[in-house]
């Protein structure tokens, strides 16, 4: 029997509650929306993150050897030593041969692209992976480098290669429990299009929040931008439980409704940003805003509730014209839709918790074998310079 819960706005079915208690450590945000809905909130975690980087000589074990020997040996020990499968190979710019390696590391893939210098050497010019920390976990992460020590002849030290590593991409994420992608509202600073995306029931599924476009000099925009209309993701906001299902995957928390909140951060700038500066890295979550939608209105107001939604599917102009709003009433909801409180992720608390999120993800041995020390658990000396 559905239970109704009165906050201040109009009543609502009040979600199931998760299966299981959630991590005091991972959810240490706890937000009470009347009695007895409750929603916790995760700390920030590393999610899909992409490093490159020159491969040396001296990131091997033997010594006094030459690079162009062992390139195909690596390209096979990934392959077959990690289970891999050779997903392509091609000319990519003027780097003539390109290997992408995928390993599957339980429901969380890992990619490696080998790039050699040139069409007749098979020298390696550089090694990227792609991976998502938070997915693979501290077990999953130390597995992935012990392997890819091993199965490598010679032996790659993990450590000397990493602590040269460039940071290219980085997403993070915060899992929030008990409130499904249509309860919230999703802005952010100086962002450009914005897109909702709607299940074949009808449900707002997700939101992607988009980088407006640069012009060009002349005022146009650019070929990026006429390649790419939408422009690159800032933000997405989508409903865990449904992905999970489509997947056929068991959804977290079920039958709790669980909204990701995911910030890509792309650029790291022209300087090099190595894996150790991660630990204290600019806030991403600054200038986005995500909180409730009832909260964000006029207390106890049918109208708000039906301006968001016609809102979404077009725009504050056509939601007034929907609702035969006055000219009035149409500004005044748009002033609270454009001035909402982010009640839900509190920007500045939560990434005062990022510390968290890397010490519980396999990020930190990424982070500590880079920095040729271990902290949490010993690393093989092997690994190391």
């Amino acid at each position: 029997m559905p239970v109704y819960v009165k906050i201040g706005s109009p009543t609502y079915n009040k979600p199931p509650a998760p299966d299981k208690q959630p991590s005091e450590t991972l959810y240490p945000t706890k937000l009470k929306l009347g009695k007895e809905h409750q929603i916790w909130v995760s700390v920030p975690q590393p999610d899909k993150l992409r490093l490159i980087g020159d491969v040396l000589p001296e990131h091997f074990a033997k010594t006094g050897f030459a690079i162009e020997k062992y390139g195909p040996s690596i390209t096979e020990a990934l392959a077959s030593g990690l289970a891999g499968e050779v997903l392509d190979t091609r000319k990519v710019g003027n780097v003539y041969r390109q290997v992408q390696v995928a390993v599957s590391s339980g429901a969380s893939p890992v990619f490696f692209k080998l790039e050699y210098a040139s069409k007749n050497s098979a020298a390696i010019h550089s090694l990227e992976i792609q991976l998502n920390p938070r997915s693979l976990g501290q077990e999953g992460i130390f597995d992935l480098l012990t392997k890819l020590h091993s199965v490598t002849a010679p032996s790659l030290k993990v450590g000397a290669f990493l602590a040269t590593a460039r940071v290219k991409r980085l997403d993070v994420a915060i899992d929030v429990i008990g409130v499904s992608v249509p309860e919230l509202i999703a802005t952010a600073a100086h962002q450009g299009k914005s897109v909702h995306y709607y299940g074949a029931d009808g449900v707002l599924e997700s939101v992607y929040l988009h980088k407006p476009h640069k012009l060009n000099a002349s005022g146009q925009p650019t070929d990026k931008a006429k390649k790419h209309p939408l422009g690159d993701v800032l933000v997405m906001v989508y409903d865990k439980r449904r992905e999970q299902i489509s997947k056929g995957l068991l959804p977290p928390f079920d039958p709790a409704p669980v909204t990701r909140v995911e910030v890509t951060k792309q650029r790291f700038g022209s300087v090099q940003f190595l894996l150790p500066k991660l630990r204290k890295m600019n806030n991403p979550l600054v200038g986005i805003k995500i909180g409730l939608v009832r909260s964000a209105g006029p207390p106890g107001s049918w109208m708000w509730l039906r301006y968001v939604e016609a809102r979404r599917g077009g725009g504050p102009e056509r939601a007034a014209y929907v609702l035969g709003l006055s000219s009035f009433e149409a500004a005044k909801l748009e002033e609270f839709y454009a001035s909402h409180p982010s009640d839900v992720i509190r920007v500045k608390t939560a990434w005062k918790m990022w510390n968290v999120g890397v010490q519980e993800t396999g990020l930190i041995y990424l982070i500590e074998a880079a920095e040729q020390k271990s902290a949490a658990v010993p690393l093989p000396a092997e690994w190391l310079t």
